[in-house]
């Protein structure tokens, strides 16, 4: 029997419609309001993406290409704490930084 989904489709159906609509095409090509517009249609397999990527430490080779960085917020640049976590889009990047993401 498989256990509970790490990853959940009610949490992957909020963080695509926060997507922004403003943003460019991502590296595969995809307008974050395509994404947003057919959230419904494809929130089940996303969750399934996510969650078997949680599951075995593996990640879509298309995901290694993202350039995540720190956002920094203000006070001394050498304390790392003055920096924003980085958040991941859903299908633009891990998905696991967010709270929907059970331990």
């Amino acid at each position: 029997m498989e256990d509970s989904p790490l990853i959940e489709e009610d949490w992957v159906r909020d963080h695509s419609g926060k997507l922004d609509t403003h943003k460019s095409m991502g590296p595969d090509g995809t307008h974050p309001r395509v994404l947003r517009e057919l959230a419904d249609v494809i929130v089940k397999l996303i969750s399934i993406i996510f969650d078997k990527s949680w599951r075995t430490g593996e990640v879509p080779e298309d995901w290694r290409k993202a350039n995540v960085m720190p956002v920094f917020k203000k006070g001394k640049k050498e304390d790392l704490g003055n920096y924003s976590q980085p958040h991941f889009h859903p299908w633009k990047g891990d998905g696991t930084t967010h709270p929907g993401c059970h331990l």
